[in-house]
């Protein structure tokens, strides 16, 4: 073979999601197109599955262990013989895939969808075998755990994809709608070393290939296999205890699609995703809010009634730290005639208009959805709840097409630039939830998967003011983003510091006021990329030491009230320089300061100089800042 057995690699590291999976969506060029996906198949090989995803074309699934099967192509939209290619469609790389000059995997300006999957213990496999006639044949895995879903079909010539699942109580196809026959009879058992195959997966002479998704309930396991029955409402709930990045979700007990639903193609907290049916050659299509992610899991919402759902669900990522600022945040200045922003596959924006002019300071977000006409906004400098724009300018969604690495920028009807900040959300530095108040604590889970340092809350369907907790002010304290005064109190925090998996609300209507929609904005600290923490004012400059020198730097006097949220940032030498910044206010409209020298450069942190009662007001005052490299 020629990629290395997982078994000769079980006492690697546990991988991690980025590792592992990736979507990578793309528009097609015709012509050798290097994709970057993060995940490295030269050695352990896996399975790279395609969809143009506006047209009808079948789906496309190439492998690095069948014979050719980087140029063999299998469709699990048909029952057909493989096709075959003169070229390998996906040659592997140590940083992603290299597409070739095909117009069914790359063809040009056609918008592509592929999700790759390599292989690794207990989380994904490939296996091939020649048939030999006998029953109850046992093939060899090198999962090493069971399997949570297997699926089986001829490599060489026509033949249905036999599924097996963990969940189900009979056979599946996955080129097919129906429901699970009566009992398992092609696929009918799984270990942690061998599957069993009988009858048309086991034909004499016949080549076969085997592609099994693992089940790993551990902490960090990467998928997981399992079922959701449905109540009278069509309604479910799913807890996988992370969040998960990419769904194949199919009704077992009635006829269905299989339907894929992946983060990158606008799955949401609440609005509309975005399907692609393995079973079928349909295009894309737009779901109705029918699957709803979280932090830990995802719910079913109005699907058909009191049927039992199979799924195969694989966890987001990324899950180690970034270790450079100029991963989790990008800073770019947008002109009236719009754009593209970035390198980076954005989580969250924030943007406001550029120094001579006033106006709100907008956040936009991934998880609360996007729209082509903008996307829900919600304002730092006021209370009102979220909105979708109907004129630019916002940001809209990079899931209909343009690259996945890039988020154009609406900005027709526009009269002045914009600066947008655009956040990654990366394990340690930053992560996002949404829920559901219900007027009593609340303890939430996170995937931050550490003890978040810095919290912005805002009541998304009610005009509440947003609350912030900060480290340097603590679970017992609460403030919100106007220039009032921190308050003693557990009606924000419940008096509880959050850990690395959860957070907790109290009852005041700024976190969790009952029935109404909430998200979150949960920020850590990462050496050498982030810190939150505070200061001490004084007569003279103050050193402020945070482990880098920062490129962004937000700071809020905690004293007394009157005094603004502040950011400056050191992008196009706007600001954090030995000379005047430029700074803008994170809880006005006013427009950018230019004139003061309030924040300098320093190895290993910045210099906070006095005069400006925001930032440094003599000795007894007292600051907190939030900082990334």
């Amino acid at each position: 073979m020629l990629f290395e057995s997982l078994m000769a690699r079980s006492a690697d590291a546990t991988p991690v999601a980025e590792d592992v999976f990736a979507t990578v969506l793309w528009n097609g060029s015709n012509s050798t197109n290097a994709l970057t996906t993060g995940v490295n198949m030269t050695t352990a090989g896996g399975l790279i599955w395609s969809k143009q995803r506006q047209t009808v074309v079948r789906h496309l699934m190439f492998d690095t262990v069948r014979t050719n099967g980087l140029r063999n192509g299998l469709s699990p939209s048909n029952n057909s013989a493989p096709t075959a290619y003169g070229a390998d469609q996906y040659t592997p790389t140590t940083t992603g895939i290299t597409a070739t000059s095909s117009s069914d995997t790359n063809g040009l300006n056609v918008q592509m969808a592929a999700w790759v999957f390599k292989r690794a213990a207990k989380y994904f496999d490939i296996v091939t075998w020649t048939g030999d006639g006998t029953s109850n044949r046992q093939i060899p895995h090198s999962l090493l755990s069971a399997p949570g879903m297997v699926v089986t079909r001829s490599s060489a010539v026509g033949g249905e994809w036999n599924t097996w699942h963990r969940s189900a109580t009979g056979d599946l196809t996955l080129n097919g709608t129906a429901a699970q026959t009566a009992s398992q009879a092609v696929v009918t058992a799984a270990d942690a070393t061998t599957f069993t195959v009988s009858g048309v997966a086991n034909t004499n002479a016949v080549a076969y290939v085997a592609y099994l998704w693992g089940h790993n309930t551990a902490s960090d396991g990467l998928v997981q296999c399992g079922s959701v029955t449905t109540d009278g409402s069509g309604n479910g709930s799913v807890t996988l205890g992370w969040e998960p990045g990419w769904l194949l979700i199919k009704a077992a007990g009635g006829t269905g699609d299989w339907n894929i639903i992946d983060e990158k193609r606008a799955w949401t907290a609440d609005l509309n995703h975005r399907v692609l049916a393995a079973n079928t050659a349909t295009a894309e299509t737009l779901g109705t809010a029918t699957v709803r992610k979280n932090a830990g899991g995802f719910t079913l919402n109005g699907n058909t009634a009191s049927t039992t759902f199979i799924y195969v669900a694989v966890r987001r990522g990324p899950m180690r730290f970034p270790t450079s600022g100029f991963s989790v945040l990008d800073i770019q200045g947008v002109g009236t005639t719009g754009g593209a922003i970035g390198n980076l596959a954005k989580d969250m924006f924030l943007c406001r208009w550029t120094p001579a002019n006033t106006g709100n300071v907008h956040i936009t977000d991934r998880l609360r959805g996007w729209a082509t006409t903008g996307s829900p906004l919600i304002q730092t400098n006021a209370t009102a709840a979220e909105s979708t724009p109907t004129t630019a300018p916002y940001v809209f969604s990079n899931d209909t097409g343009n690259p996945s690495s890039r988020v154009n920028l609406h900005l027709s009807s526009v009269t002045a630039d914009y600066l947008y900040y655009a956040f990654t959300r990366w394990a340690g530095f930053f992560d996002q939830i949404c829920y559901t108040g219900t007027g009593a604590v609340q303890a939430l889970t996170h995937g931050l998967r550490t003890t978040p340092t810095f919290v912005l809350v805002k009541c998304r369907t009610a005009v509440n003011a947003w609350a912030v907790y900060h480290v340097g002010l603590g679970a017992t304290a609460g403030t919100d983003l106007s220039t009032a005064i921190p308050l003693t109190t557990s009606a924000y925090w419940n008096d509880t510091a959050p850990t690395d998996t959860t957070f907790t609300v109290g009852v005041t209507n700024s976190v969790n006021q009952a029935s109404q929609k909430f998200t979150a904005y949960l920020f850590g600290d990462v050496p050498g990329v982030s810190k939150a923490g505070s200061y001490a004012g004084s007569a003279s400059a103050v050193t402020v030491s945070c482990g880098f020198a920062p490129r962004f730097v937000m700071v809020k006097r905690t004293d007394t009230s009157g005094t603004s949220w502040i950011w400056s940032d050191a992008a196009n030498n706007r600001g954090i320089v030995a000379a005047n910044d430029v700074f803008s206010f994170f809880s006005t409209s006013t427009a950018h300061n230019t004139t003061s020298d309030w924040i300098d450069p320093v190895s290993g942190g910045f210099i906070i100089n006095t005069g400006f009662a925001s930032s440094n007001s003599g000795a007894g005052t007292s600051y907190i800042y939030w900082a990334i490299a």
